[in-house]
């Protein structure tokens, strides 16, 4: 989709065509059609403004995930580690709607929700690997903070 025009260049057409210029002559001096500017000289003798309208669609108002947002929603709700595929094949299961893991993704993020995960997928049913992921966590968090507090420029001035 094409940008708007300035609202620079759209309050010196209008300026233009209210001194008694014609909106034709206004599009040749100015660079643009003669549609456009006609069209935004009737948008300003009309409502007082040239602002661009609107471009595209109400974020989440449409689509296929739209109708199903509150159903997708109380699932994480209810299982905070349900993995995008298993959304999908409830979603698929139950409204027989199918759709890519991008646009769960996308639809979640949209809800505020984050699907960052402390464990892939593939980690979450195998306790022994959870287990050695969450002590080289906690193993590195110490190391992590102790570097932090002697990099260059981490302190304040005047409180040592």
């Amino acid at each position: 989709m094409g940008k708007p025009y300035t609202s620079d260049l759209r309050e010196r057409i209008c300026a233009y065509v209210a001194k008694g210029h014609s909106a034709r002559s206004a599009g040749r001096l100015f660079g643009v059609s003669a549609a456009t500017a006609v069209r935004l000289a009737a948008q300003y003798r009309d409502h007082e403004t040239a602002t661009p309208k609107p471009q595209g669609r109400p974020v989440g108002k449409f689509g296929k995930l739209a109708p199903h947002r509150d159903f997708l929603l109380d699932i994480v709700r209810a299982e905070p580690d349900i993995t995008l595929k298993e959304l999908a094949a409830a979603l698929s299961d139950t409204y027989g709607v199918d759709v890519r893991l991008s646009s769960l993704h996308r639809a979640l993020e949209r809800a505020g929700l984050s699907y960052k995960k402390g464990l892939i997928a593939a980690e979450r049913d195998r306790p022994a690997l959870r287990r050695v992921r969450r002590d080289r966590i906690a193993r590195r968090r110490p190391r992590m903070r102790q570097a932090a507090a002697h990099a260059p420029g981490s302190h304040q001035a005047g409180l040592h």
